[in-house]
């Protein structure tokens, strides 16, 4: 079989995909199970001089040096409250509050019987302490554990009952409006994915841990490290393998990466020499 048939379902797969994470998923499956039939580096040199567009090799690109989230970094975040101190004060002056979003604040209000925020603000503090406690392999008791997961799981709940608010009040044929207001949407139900990732994970006993690369992940260990070396054989994929190994070390987040991407892209464009996605990510 030729590689253009072999490397059709990938080059679809690319195509169809929503996210990065998917993209990581089905390459890391693709590169798994012809790792034995055809050497890796003859697959990636072939991808590499494929005739597609410059976004096409950028989502690939992507979904290659994919990382999952940090948890002590999702935690900061979550544990910040910041949408929960909103939502508390909009509750507190009746302002522009779904039914939810006073449910919710009546359930929080109930549940941890708080006075003032507070306490609210040193229950998270103590949170955020047990979390970093749990990263450096320490045990911390199930009531202190389930008292994270409630506050962060509480985070993303009050941040999908102002998305809810938002969508019901924008009007959907207001383009302008709709442009600006769709990617942050997106992030937002990313934001509150890795939330109720992580409070499943508290709940569960579940190991907190640091980022890792998605194509890691999916490939397992043993498998990526034979497919590297593969790579890391090829002088036509050296700029390959050094993205894929820097990434590696540095576990950069896929919205700071893309950024960076695209900051040093912009650069190169303006010198009159855009490059290509390898140089971007370089």
């Amino acid at each position: 079989m030729s590689l253009a048939l072999v490397l059709e379902p990938l080059i679809s797969a690319v195509d169809s995909a929503d996210e990065w994470e998917e993209i990581a998923v089905k390459s890391g499956n693709f590169f798994k199970n012809t790792e034995e039939s055809i050497n890796p580096s003859e697959l990636c040199e072939a991808i590499q001089s494929l005739s597609l567009n410059a976004k096409w090799h950028e989502r690939f690109l992507l979904g290659l040096l994919h990382t999952g989230p940090s948890d002590i970094q999702t935690a900061s975040r979550a544990l910040s409250l910041s949408r929960v101190r909103r939502l508390l004060l909009r509750a507190r002056r009746k302002s522009t509050c779904t039914e939810g979003e006073l449910a919710l604040a009546n359930e929080l209000l109930d549940k941890l019987n708080l006075h003032k925020f507070s306490d609210l603000l040193k229950l998270a503090q103590q949170s955020m302490d047990d979390i970093r406690l749990l990263m450096n392999n320490q045990e911390v008791d199930s009531k202190n554990r389930e008292t994270a997961a409630y506050l962060i799981d509480l985070e993303a709940r009050a941040l999908k009952e102002r998305i809810n608010w938002i969508t019901d009040n924008v009007d959907p044929y207001n383009m302008r409006a709709m442009g600006r207001i769709l990617p942050r949407l997106r992030v937002h139900d990313e934001t509150i994915q890795e939330g109720k990732d992580l409070a499943k994970k508290l709940r569960d006993g579940d190991p907190v841990g640091r980022p890792i690369m998605t194509l890691i992940n999916t490939m397992r260990l043993p498998v990526f490290e034979k497919w590297i070396k593969q790579i890391k054989k090829s002088s036509k994929l050296k700029s390959l393998y050094q993205v894929i190994d820097l990434q590696k070390e540095k576990l950069i987040a896929p919205r700071d990466l893309t950024a960076l991407a695209t900051l040093c892209r912009w650069s190169r464009e303006a010198e009159g020499s855009p490059g290509s996605p390898l140089e971007w990510y370089a």
